[in-house]
């Protein structure tokens, strides 16, 4: 039996780790992994279901979570710990780098309502 582990773990992708970031899931993987063009991983569980993580900026998404490593490994390598059930709805995210965009536009628009609400603005024809 073969596992996918995740780890070098942070919590968004511009975090800044002092260490190695934290362990994330171990999966089961029966019948091997593919990497695809270095955007998907994608490897079989134990119930014969297709399960896909994305590669987004080098890191890997899965539960909220950023991963800068994986790795393939057998039972006979070490002793595997409690295996994680694959959550397709976990593998899905929403574009980080979009919901920053947003944010840093919502951060600049209110911005300058506050600048434009605190002058006195005349304009005059010309």
């Amino acid at each position: 039996m073969q596992y996918l582990r995740l780890f070098h773990g942070r919590h968004t992708p511009d975090e800044q780790l002092s260490d190695w970031g934290f362990d994330g899931p171990i999966f089961a993987c029966v019948s091997g992994v593919s990497v695809t063009y270095a955007c998907e991983i994608k490897f079989e569980n134990q119930d014969d279901e297709l399960c896909v993580l994305k590669i987004v900026d080098d890191l890997v998404y899965y539960n909220d979570c950023w991963y800068g490593d994986f790795e393939i490994i057998s039972d006979s390598e070490q002793n595997i710990p409690d295996l994680d059930v694959f959550d397709e709805t976990k593998a899905q995210h929403d574009g980080w780098h979009a919901r920053v965009r947003r944010e840093a536009k919502r951060r600049q628009a209110k911005k300058k309502t506050k600048v434009l609400g605190t002058r006195n603005l005349k304009l005059r024809a010309t």
